[in-house]
């Protein structure tokens, strides 16, 4: 048999072996990352909402960059929503950079947590820095701030809270569209 064509052949399977691993370690840990991804969104969030004091519902999304929205009220019968906390995702230069914004209900920004990322290099400040600040307005972007030398991080940062922009009007006057 020809040299190059078992070389191929083994790497080949190789390629295979290696793939099946990745698959069967990927399905042990998934669940267990989900719940530690959920776990620090509500730990950022019960830093001003305790659970114990107002009624927290959580919106799930199948697709887009929001994958949910926990909605704050006082009570579960409470018409009236306290702050919005979008969970949001946006491809960085290392991969996705998964953020926490959490907007009071007249329309300012109580605060962000970066939950997960895996930038390097500039971008690796990403959870120090300050794109926009406290109480900036939700709906516009015109006090952002861009982190020197890391561009793709800022525009994903800046692609996180132009998703949020665009919508935190309308999800605040009533229930959560899709």
């Amino acid at each position: 048999m020809n040299n190059g064509l078992k070389s191929g052949l083994v790497l080949l399977m190789f390629g295979l072996i290696c793939g099946l691993l990745l698959a069967v370690v990927n399905g042990l840990t998934a669940d267990k990352i989900a719940a530690e991804e959920l776990r620090l969104k509500t730990q950022a969030i019960e830093e001003y909402y305790s659970p114990d004091e107002y009624f927290i519902d959580i919106e799930e999304f199948d697709y887009g960059k929001i994958d949910s929205i926990f909605i704050i009220k006082e009570s579960a019968d409470s018409e009236e929503i306290l702050a919005l906390a979008y969970s949001v995702s946006s491809q960085g230069y290392g991969g996705l950079i998964n953020v926490l914004v959490v907007v009071k209900n007249d329309l300012t920004i109580q605060d962000y947590k970066v939950i997960s990322h895996t930038e390097s290099g500039p971008g690796s400040g990403v959870t120090d820095y300050e794109f926009l600040s406290k109480d900036s307005p939700a709906n516009s972007l015109d006090d952002f701030d861009q982190m020197a030398g890391a561009t793709f991080t800022s525009n994903a940062m800046r692609d996180i809270f132009s998703i949020i922009a665009e919508r935190v009007e309308n999800d605040m006057g009533g229930e959560v569209d899709d």
